[in-house]
């Protein structure tokens, strides 16, 4: 897993370039403009700022001999509120002790039980953490009812579609010119360079962004599947793009076979979820009703239900 981790972080640092290079020469722009109206009302204000300057000395002046004579009538009174002062706060500070105490001795009685079994039914399904930051990516995993596992990663929060189906890449709108989709066959590209290109696996349907998708071309497609066939060999290495309302999703299908017993999680095959090296691998698995907690020695994972 770490291997193939490494490879998707690649493609994000990759990606991210591919967007800086068309936005660094408006920005330029930008900035040339900015520069040359900042010259410009910096000497205008100048002499407004020199005279304003002037006139708060003056009243400062005035003010200051006003302040000295009150603050005088006004210091043996608060040397004798601050004395009862201080005898209060020693008093809250000491209830605020107990307090903590009480609290820190509830919250360990019920951590001891926090965690519990899970049943398949609720196992099956699409899971993410947000534990670990991949360079804007984030792990999952999709436990089919099969026994067969896919390894899942968040793309969101570098490329995804928004309410109206517009593509949004690296946190901006891209504009409509760049994107064609036919309601099967979608395509990204970038200064006459071929970013992303998918297509539909079910029935074409324009109205939508909605659906699972085969990735088939593109510089992401380029880079990344000579990197799979090296490490999976060159077997069935399809990768899908999965678009759930405003997430996308990469999908790795059929890496591994999992089987839950109980309390336990036992995964075989190229992708151990801890990055052990070993053929297999058992994981220890607690289940609140909400966050599933897979833990291996010192690392620890928490997932959350998204499917």
């Amino acid at each position: 897993m770490k291997k193939l981790i490494a490879l998707l972080t690649a493609c994000t640092a990759m990606t991210c370039l591919f967007a800086s290079c068309g936005k660094d020469e408006d920005k330029d722009d930008d900035d040339k403009k900015a520069s040359k109206k900042n010259s410009t009302s910096v000497s205008e204000s100048a002499d407004e700022d020199e005279k304003d300057d002037k006139d708060d000395k003056d009243a400062d002046d005035e003010e200051t001999t006003e302040e000295e004579t009150e603050e005088e009538e006004t210091t043996e009174e608060e040397k004798d509120e601050s004395s009862e002062e201080d005898d209060d706060t020693d008093e809250k500070k000491s209830e605020k002790k107990d307090d903590k105490k009480k609290d820190d001795k509830k919250k360990d009685s019920g951590s001891a039980s926090s965690g519990g079994s899970i049943t398949q039914a609720e196992f099956s399904g699409m899971w993410i953490s947000h534990d670990e930051d991949y360079d804007g990516l984030y792990l999952g995993f999709d436990f089919n009812d099969n026994g067969s596992g896919d390894l899942i990663m968040d793309f969101s929060e570098l490329m995804r579609f928004d309410a109206n189906g517009g593509l949004i890449f690296g946190g901006e709108a891209v504009d409509s010119d760049m994107v064609t989709f036919d309601g099967s066959k979608f395509s990204f590209a970038m200064e006459g360079t071929s970013f992303l290109e998918m297509t539909r696996t079910g029935a074409s349907d324009d109205s939508t962004m909605d659906g699972e998708y085969v990735l088939n071309g593109g510089m992401l497609y380029d880079e990344l599947l000579p990197e799979l066939e090296k490490e999976f060999g060159t077997e069935d290495n399809t990768v899908y793009m999965i678009v759930a309302g405003e997430t996308l999703y990469m999908s790795f299908e059929d890496l591994f076979k999992y089987e839950l017993n109980g309390d336990t999680l036992t995964v075989n095959g190229s992708v151990a979820i801890f990055g052990n090296e070993e053929d297999s691998e058992d994981i220890p698995v607690e289940y609140d009703g909400t966050t599933l907690t897979l833990t291996s020695g010192a690392d620890v994972l928490h997932f959350t239900k998204v499917k």
